[in-house]
């Protein structure tokens, strides 16, 4: 009986449940992400609205843009949803080109329960139109170029190219000042060319879009010249009446013998930025030809010339020059001298090593003949029996101490050589580098420079970086040191194939705790490194209640490696600091920086001040792990390192 009454219940128990189902189901509410629109143009300020429903109400469940196909924890911001289960937020757009996506958590990390659809951010359609097709030469003259959808920050820049010219070798240029569309005005080229404009976005960071070309050309020139009677003293008057001048001031005209040498004028007058007008010049002997020439601003180049004529017998005819025309150029320069350019010499230990240029005709060269002398052999036969082949030698058959002397032929395939190179001499030895670090060195700088001098034509690498050497083999080199003993590799290769290293210490002394402090005062040049005065450029200032530093100084006092790029002006546009495992880098003008790779925001942006970039002091020392003190009274800033 009770097994029968058991089974009734489950029976009753399935069709209640069945029975509610039916007229009492309230069905779950699926969680959705849409984030509108699905495609921005890449610029500041611009916002992304996501709409969501479905979350599950508790106050740390929160929706984050991500780039697409991240992992769950890089994040780029997000918003908690403050226990809403449905509703709309607003996200600043990110200011990077690429794809991204919305993520709905429920509780932090507990899980994901929603993804959105793709947000591209793409780069704008930008265009740019020169106001002219082309142009002729002058002074003072403008060129216009209209802008549209540049992405509207403040260093988006338009700037003026030579067609084909590199991405840094700009003309000129202009900011565009966070406008997206508009017309600037630029100096016209005095050149003659063609000519381009070229739109950047953020500095260098994407290079939009190209105007079409445009020319600037020599415009069309005219001279008449015209010969009057004789005066009573036989003599006679040349006038010459042109126009098309380009309008400098030193444009001018000059009266030459018929065919002669480009400088050899007979006189000659300026125009004083005229473009047209008369000019009267005497004529020296009317049995003689001449030819009149006129020249834009100095010898910079001939615009028109007449042809040869007699003043007794009449004018020349008319010159019409037009543009883009050139007078017939100067004869060709007389071929340079057949032989080879450069030889050079440089000792070894029982070597010399050779090497020259070639002459300016190598198409008949088959090899070079070498010819040395010394104290015993003088000068004879080649010291090779065959030609050599490439553009260097090294000779083994010398004597250390012993001086040798060089010359050398370009021999032809007819067996036949060329005239001799120059003579070089040089005494074998075992090659020696002086390096200037005493032993024991102490300092209480955290960078320490030094000078040496290494055999000519060596390379030099200090601590694994190259170093730049001169011609007479000296060379100096900086290394950033740690606080305590630094060693300092200087590896040396010489042209003959030697190696020489030498390890040198420097010890970068601190305070007895074992710590660098730098005591700073605001207004003042005069600062403190472990209690050794050194002599800032700019003294430390407040500006929107931040202090400001040297950026070179606080990096290298520290022992880091300090670094910058600078832009196309030659303006500075980063600064860097890498510090054992931290690297920043730091943009001027902006408030975001990279810290060890990840995007951080300052509160205020690094700076030129009096022509030196200065740096948020609390900002980088910070995060470089340094410890910062403040004293208000006394207006002193204490930075410990380590903190």
């Amino acid at each position: 009986m009770k097994r029968k009454g058991m089974k009734n219940i489950f029976i009753w128990l399935f069709v209640f449940s069945w029975f509610f189902s039916l007229f009492f189901n309230v069905p779950v509410q699926a969680q959705s992400l849409k984030a509108s629109p699905d495609s921005i143009y890449f610029g500041p300020g611009k916002k992304i609205t996501v709409s969501f429903s479905g979350a599950p109400g508790n106050g740390n469940d929160w929706v984050g843009i991500f780039k697409a196909g991240a992992d769950a924890r890089t994040f780029i911001s997000y918003q908690y949803l403050q226990g809403k289960k449905s509703g709309t937020l607003t996200f600043n757009a990110p200011e990077e080109v690429g794809k991204y996506e919305f993520r709905m958590w429920e509780k932090e990390w507990t899980r994901q329960i929603a993804v959105s659809n793709q947000v591209s951010i793409v780069y704008p359609p930008a265009k740019l139109q020169p106001g002219i097709q082309k142009m002729n030469i002058g002074p003072g003259k403008k060129v216009s170029v209209s802008f549209e959808h540049a992405p509207g920050y403040s260093n988006d820049w338009i700037g003026l190219f030579k067609v084909g010219a590199k991405e840094k070798d700009w003309l000129s240029y202009q900011y565009l000042q966070g406008k997206t569309s508009g017309t600037l005005e630029f100096n016209a080229p005095e050149a003659p060319g063609s000519y381009e404009f070229r739109m950047w976005g953020r500095e260098y960071t994407k290079h939009l879009t190209t105007s079409a070309p445009f020319v600037v050309q020599w415009g069309p020139v005219s001279m008449k010249v015209t010969v009057s009677s004789p005066d009573a003293q036989g003599k006679r008057k040349l006038t010459v009446q042109y126009s098309g001048a380009p309008g400098y001031s030193n444009d001018w005209i000059g009266l030459f013998h018929g065919g002669a040498a480009e400088k050899s004028f007979i006189t000659y007058q300026y125009l004083q930025s005229r473009t047209s007008g008369t000019l009267e010049f005497a004529c020296p002997d009317d049995t003689k030809s001449y030819e009149f020439r006129m020249w834009a601003k100095e010898w910079t180049h001939m615009l028109a010339k007449t042809q040869a004529f007699i003043p007794k017998n009449g004018p020349p005819p008319p010159v019409e020059q037009g543009p883009g025309d050139t007078p017939p150029p100067p004869p060709p320069p007389p071929p340079a001298p057949d032989k080879p350019f450069t030889l050079r010499a440089y000792p070894g230990d029982g070597k010399v090593f050779l090497e020259w240029t070639p002459p300016q005709n190598t198409s008949n060269i088959i090899g070079y003949n070498l010819y040395r002398k010394t104290s015993r052999i003088p000068y004879g036969s080649p010291i090779t029996d065959f030609p050599v082949k490439g553009l260097n030698h090294m000779d083994y058959n010398v004597d250390n101490g012993m001086q040798a002397c060089y010359y050398m032929k370009a021999v032809y395939s007819d067996k036949s050589e060329s005239a001799a190179s120059n003579e070089v001499c040089v005494t074998p030895g075992a090659p020696k580098a002086t390096i200037n670090i005493p032993a024991n060195a102490t300092t209480t700088q955290s960078s320490y420079t030094f000078t040496g001098k290494v055999p000519p034509g060596s390379t030099v690498t200090v601590n694994g970086v190259p170093v730049t050497v001169g011609t007479d083999g000296s060379f100096t080199a900086t290394v950033q040191l740690q606080p305590g003993k630094n060693t300092i590799t200087v590896v040396v290769k010489t042209k003959t194939g030697e190696t020489i290293t030498s390890t040198h210490s420097v010890t970068l002394t601190t305070g007895k705790d074992g710590k660098i402090t730098i005591v700073l005062t605001i207004g003042s040049k005069n600062a403190y490194v472990n209690q050794q005065l050194v002599v800032l450029d700019v003294a430390p200032f407040i500006d929107s209640g931040r202090t400001f530093v040297p950026f070179r100084f606080v990096g290298e006092s520290l022992g880091a490696q300090v670094g910058f790029t600078t832009d196309a002006s030659g303006r500075v546009a980063t600064v860097t600091y890498q510090l054992g495992s931290t690297s920043i880098i730091l943009y001027i003008g902006r408030k975001d920086a990279l810290v060890n790779g990840r995007t951080v925001y300052l509160d205020v942006a690094p700076k030129i001040v009096q022509g030196r970039t200065v740096i948020p002091l609390r900002f980088v020392t910070e995060a470089l792990g340094c410890k910062v003190d403040w004293d208000g009274q006394t207006m002193k800033v204490t930075i410990t390192y380590p903190a």
